[in-house]
Parts: C-alpha cells; sequence; structure tokens
C-alpha cells in the first residue's frame, strides 16, 4: 500500500487528510509499513498483547517529535491529538490485515499497553 492508497482507501480515512501533507506523519507511515515493523506486531499478537505494542517505543519517539517540535496538525492541548492516534491505529490494522489478522471483536480488544506515554490501549489481532 502507499501513502497516498492509504488515504482513500475508505471513506472514512478523510478524517485523516489534514495529515496528509505532513513529513512526520509520512515517516510513521513508512516506518509502519516496513517489513521489522510487521515482524514485531506480529510477534506482539502471537504474545496475546496489541501489536502496537511491539513498536511502541519507536511509535512514541515519532509522537514526542511532534511535541517538541510543536506540530500543531498532529497537537491538541500540547500532546498528541486522539486523530493522529487513531491513524496511527489505522496504520497498523492495515499492516496485520496484510499478514491475514483481522481486529478481535470482542468486550476485551482494547487492551492496556504497557509502556505507552502517549498511547494507552490499542487492539488486538487473531489471525483469520
Amino acid at each position: 500500500m502507499s501513502y497516498v492508497d492509504f488515504f482513500t482507501k475508505d471513506t472514512y480515512r478523510s478524517l485523516y487528510n489534514n495529515f496528509k501533507n505532513e513529513p512526520l506523519v509520512e515517516a510513521i507511515f513508512n516506518f509502519v509499513f516496513c517489513d521489522t515493523s510487521a515482524v514485531n506486531m506480529i510477534t506482539s499478537t502471537k504474545n496475546g498483547r496489541p501489536a502496537l505494542e511491539g513498536i511502541l517505543f519507536e511509535v512514541e519517539l515519532f509522537l514526542q517529535i511532534a511535541v517538541d517540535y510543536n506540530i500543531n496538525s498532529l497537537l491538541d492541548n500540547n500532546v498528541p491529538s486522539d486523530s493522529i492516534k487513531q491513524c496511527i491505529g489505522t496504520m497498523v490494522k492495515d499492516v496485520m490485515e496484510l499478514y491475514g489478522y483481522e481486529t478481535e471483536f470482542s468486550p476485551s480488544r482494547a487492551l492496556p499497553i504497557n509502556g505507552g506515554k502517549f498511547i494507552k490501549n490499542a487492539s488486538r489481532y487473531k489471525k483469520l
């Protein structure tokens, strides 16, 4: 999937259009979609943890850059906005789907994440 395709895959992604021209979001996309990230997300999933937890340290660094450099399009009251965190979650979902996983829809599908400063919970996935 290309960066441009990410924003046009389905209609609800129009919510993220204000991020399309933000270089930091493109850097996050490239990181989330790299092979190493996919392996780490799948490993986290196999361990019963949210996929995002496998790449949490790096994603949190990206979000800290947004705070440190005051990238207003990604912030809400000087912290990463819910929208950018949801956008990252959608990126993770797309990667997991590429590898044959789907979101685990149950009351416990979103689990607390260990060690998250900005991201506090994320979805779990299961193999199709």
